[in-house]
């Protein structure tokens, strides 16, 4: 339990993003993503649909990362958050660990693009 949290803690002097993926690009909206782990033997794939951020429009957001097969499918309603033009980052990070206590971390940088 003590090595996770030490783990989670200084898990951000390691990381190093790679190449940036372009998760949508439309007219008023660029997303892209990049992973900041070594995990290039697991897939990795997301997607948006709509490619539309605005307050009270909703989309569809999909993630799958296979080491063990974990897809989340959820659609995202933004109806009291109001977005202003302008780049916003978002940073999440998963840690799994395996009955053969396997630790596989996955961090993802996404930068979200919102023009006038």
């Amino acid at each position: 339990m003590f090595y996770l949290i030490l783990l989670t803690l200084f898990a951000f002097l390691y990381t190093k993003a790679s190449e940036k993926h372009m998760l949508c690009d439309s007219s008023r909206t660029k997303v892209w993503y990049s992973i900041c782990d070594n995990i290039n033997k697991h897939s990795v794939s997301a997607s948006i649909d709509p490619c539309t951020f605005s307050q009270g429009f909703k989309f569809n957001f999909s993630f799958s990362w296979i080491p063990k097969t974990i897809t989340l499918t959820k659609e995202i309603r933004f109806t009291k958050i109001k977005l202003e033009p302008g780049v916003y980052t978002i940073f999440a990070q998963l840690i799994t660990v395996d009955q053969e206590e396997e630790i596989v971390s996955l961090c993802v940088n996404a930068t979200l693009l919102l023009k006038k």
